[in-house]
Formats: structure tokens, C-alpha cells, sequence
């Protein structure tokens, strides 16, 4: 069986080429894009299905065949075998016309009550709390490294860097450190966005609600929603909204990685030297035999456009719709799921170039120049009474005297007594607010699994 979910039997289908054109238009790449919404849509259906029989519109029987169906497609999608011919236009037409296809007249009663307009928004909400559990198990991971790194070199120098120029001495552990506390604050922004998308549409049809008796708080506890969102005409409007917030977060940690990654280009160029990148994240050059390129950094760099790009498209997309629902939100799927796919990756080539990058120890120290504790000896000097302008002059004074060794440096280090600084990076700090992250995304990992679990054998 083909054809559209909304085709009536009076209308006769015409192979004219306007009308082709009207179709490869309206559908676009919607068939490609709904093959990552497949199996949400089956999990967003079997509790359907299961309202349809508590409100005993459905048998027993009927249910019954049903769940079998949809955990047959569920399989096939796992396999990749389940096509979406574009004339199906979505998911959703592919797995009903499947439904009907196998078992008749049953499979035409799954829509009952039911509008594209909530199935769509309540796979995209399955799909995409699914992905950000998976998104906080790579974030974590790249904290995971950066702080256990961090932990090994609390007492290797470095040079800390403004306007692009040596300024004042750090260690190894502080550069990394920030960063893991940047995805910490990410991970609280990702926690925000997880809770927003976290409530359930279903039952609220093409955006006014249905008068068959849907139990509508069953449904959102069988998807283990956190939340029902009440209003039936704004499940519709929040769409965009609540996608925008998500892609803020998506945003977030792609800023923060394309931050390290600029930062680690700069520190694996030959004019530092401050460490030296893994051979298999770098790709050789088409003219240079002698070069060996960091393309992996750049793109992950790079790839911080594309998903502010997903982020302003989602929320023009949004901006000024009446409410109801509009066919613009078709177009709301892809910058999703494409963000996923970009962040997911950058998360574990991040992760991979922080394990094997190899920090050169001499060069560090090399970089740790007098010039960089002008600002340590000024203190100093305000220390004994003297005022600072006048210390911050004498200072400079003072610089050809000081002899830069490892003992001198060990010293400096230490003396920084302030929390977060060299002398006190504070890294248990972060494990605990490390930990307390770990338990959250556990927590979410719970769910997805008690979902599957708890649907298919409904």
C-alpha cells in the first residue's frame, strides 16, 4: 500500500508535472530524515494504542496485534529495512500503511483520536530526549578526561596567554580544568533543555484536543514523560520554542569544544610546541609531503557555525506563526537531528584527541619566561607597603634579576593561594560537581531503558 495518510478515496491521482513538482517540494527530504524518527514514532504509537484500548475503542485482540506490529517495525528499522517511499511522505504514513498493509482493518484504527500534528511532536520529543541522554554520556566523558589529565599536572607550567600574548604563569591543570568546568555549565544548560522537552503531546491531537475519551496522563506515564503539557493548542505552539531551547544547549557545547580546539591548534603549532596531536587526527596535505594537517580540530571548530545555523533557522522558523499548526514545522526536523549527529560526533573526536595528545613537558617550562611574573613581583612589592603603581614600575625594573628555574617556578605555583588558581585549582570541586552530573545522566539512562522495556511488553 502507498500514498498519503490524507488522500481520500474520491480523489484520483494524477502523474501531471505540476503536481510532481508540488509533491517533491512539499515532501522534500522528509522520507531520509524521518528514518531517525522510525522507532520513536512506533514507541509514541504502542501507547496510543494502549489509550485506545483503556478507553475500549480497542480489543484486547487488537491491541495485541498492533504491539506486534510495531515491534516488528521496530526491528526492521534496527536492521535498516524499513524504507520510506516519498510518496508516504513521513514516518508516520510508512508505519500506519505497514500496520495496514500486514493487518487490515486493524491497522487503520491506530490513528483513531490522533493527528500527525501530536504524533510528529511526540516521536521528535522521544527522539530527542533519547539523544540528549546520549549527549550527556559524551559530555561526561569529556569532562572525565580533561579532569584526570588536570589531576597529572598541577604543578606543570605553562604560559597563560592575553591579546594573543605571554601574560602571566598558569599550570597544564588550570587549562584543562576550565574547560571541564565549561561543560559542566553546559551540562546544566543541556539539564534545562532535557526538562523542557521532557512532556508529553499526545492526546492533543491537531492542536484542540479530541472528544473520544483519551486518557491522556496514562499515555505520558506509559512514555515515561516527566510532565503532561496540558494545553492542547499550545503542545502546537510550543513547537520551535522548545527546539530552540534544546539547540541552545547543542550551541553551548559545541562553543565550548570549538573553543579547546582553536586553543590546542595555537599549542600544537611548531612556533609553541606546547604538545604534539596524534597521527590518526591529522590528514596530509595533497602537495606538502612534509605536512601533517589538524583537519580534526578544525572541523570541530568549524562545525560550532553549523549548529548556531540549526539554532537561527529553528527560531526564525518559529517567530510570528499564528498559532495552530502550520506546515513550517516540517522543517524543523533536520536541524535537530542534524545538530545531534555534529555535537555527538565532536564530543567523541574530542575525547579521543585529549587521550592521545601528548603535552610536552620541556617546551611548558620553556614558556614560563621572566616576563610572565612581572605581575607575581609587583604583588610582591605592594605586599611590603609599597603602593602598586609604584611597585607596578619598579617591577619591571626588577625583571633582569630573576633566574626562571624549576625550583623558582615550584614556588610561584604555590604561592597562588586564591581558589581556582594554580596554587588551588579546586579539581575535587568539579569531580564532585562531576559526580552529581554522572547521577543525573544515570538517571536518564534509567528511563530510556525502563521505556523500552516497559512498552514492549505492555
Amino acid at each position: 500500500m502507498g500514498g498519503k495518510l490524507w488522500s481520500k478515496a474520491e480523489q484520483v491521482s494524477s502523474s501531471s508535472e505540476l503536481e510532481e513538482a508540488v509533491e517533491a517540494f512539499t515532501v522534500g527530504n522528509d522520507p531520509q530524515i524521518d528514518s531517525h524518527l522510525v522507532i520513536a514514532d512506533c514507541l509514541g504509537s504502542l501507547a496510543h494504542a494502549a489509550c485506545l484500548k483503556k478507553a475500549k475503542l480497542l480489543t484486547d485482540h487488537e491491541f495485541s496485534v498492533l504491539r506486534n506490529g510495531l515491534q516488528k517495525i521496530i526491528k526492521l528499522r534496527q536492521e535498516d529495512n524499513f524504507p520510506i517511499a516519498r510518496a508516504q511522505e513521513d514516518c508516520h504514513t510508512a508505519i500506519e500503511q505497514w500496520l495496514t498493509d500486514e493487518y487490515g482493518a486493524i491497522g487503520k484504527k491506530v490513528h483513531t483520536g490522533r493527528s500527525r500534528n501530536d504524533q510528529v511532536l511526540t516521536a521528535l520529543r522521544i527522539y530527542t530526549r533519547r539523544k540528549i541522554n546520549q549527549l550527556a554520556a559524551k559530555t561526561i566523558e569529556l569532562i572525565d578526561v580533561l579532569l584526570e589529565e588536570a589531576k597529572n599536572s598541577t604543578h606543570l607550567p605553562m604560559a597563560g596567554y592575553t591579546h594573543m600574548q605571554p601574560a602571566m604563569p598558569m599550570t597544564l591543570c588550570i587549562f584543562l580544568s576550565a574547560y571541564a568546568e565549561s561543560l559542566l555549565d553546559d551540562f546544566e544548560i543541556l539539564r534545562n533543555s532535557y526538562a523542557l522537552n521532557d512532556q508529553s503531546p499526545l492526546g492533543s491531537a491537531a492542536g484542540f484536543g479530541s472528544a473520544l475519551p483519551l486518557d491522556r496522563h496514562y499515555s505520558s506515564q506509559l512514555l515515561r514523560f516527566s510532565r503532561l503539557q496540558i494545553n492542547s493548542l499550545y503542545c502546537q505552539n510550543s513547537r520551535g520554542k522548545i527546539e530552540a531551547a534544546v539547540l541552545s544547549a547543542l550551541v553551548s557545547i559545541q562553543n565550548t569544544m570549538s573553543k579547546l580546539a582553536s586553543d590546542l591548534l595555537r599549542f600544537s603549532s611548531r612556533e609553541l610546541g606546547f604538545l604534539s596531536l596524534p597521527q590518526a587526527m591529522t590528514t596530509g596535505s595533497s602537495i606538502m609531503p612534509q605536512k601533517r594537517n589538524p583537519d580534526v580540530l578544525e572541523l570541530i571548530r568549524a562545525k560550532a557555525a553549523n549548529v548556531w545555523a540549526s539554532r537561527t533557522a529553528v527560531q526564525q522558523l518559529a517567530t510570528n506563526l499564528p498559532s495552530g499548526y502550520n506546515r513550517d514545522y516540517q522543517l524543523l526536523k533536520e536541524p535537530i537531528i542534524s545538530s545531534f549527529a555534529i555535537v555527538l560526533t565532536s564530543l567523541t573526536m574530542a575525547s579521543a584527541t585529549m587521550r592521545e595528545a601528548q603535552w610536552n613537558e620541556e617546551t611548558l617550562y620553556g614558556s614560563c619566561t621572566a616576563e610572565i611574573y612581572a605581575a607575581d613581583l609587583a604583588l610582591e612589592k605592594a605586599q611590603q607597603g609599597i603602593p602598586f603603581r609604584d611597585a607596578y614600575k619598579e617591577a619591571m625594573k626588577d625583571l633582569a634579576s630573576v633566574t626562571v628555574d624549576k625550583e623558582f617556578i615550584k614556588k610561584r605555583v604555590d604561592a597562588y593561594l586564591t581558589i581556582g588558581s594554580m596554587g588551588q585549582p579546586a579539581i575535587a570541586k568539579l569531580s564532585n560537581r562531576l559526580d552529581v552530573a554522572k547521577s543525573i545522566a544515570q538517571k536518564w539512562d534509567d528511563k530510556e531503558k525502563e521505556l523500552i522495556k516497559n512498552l514492549l511488553s505492555l
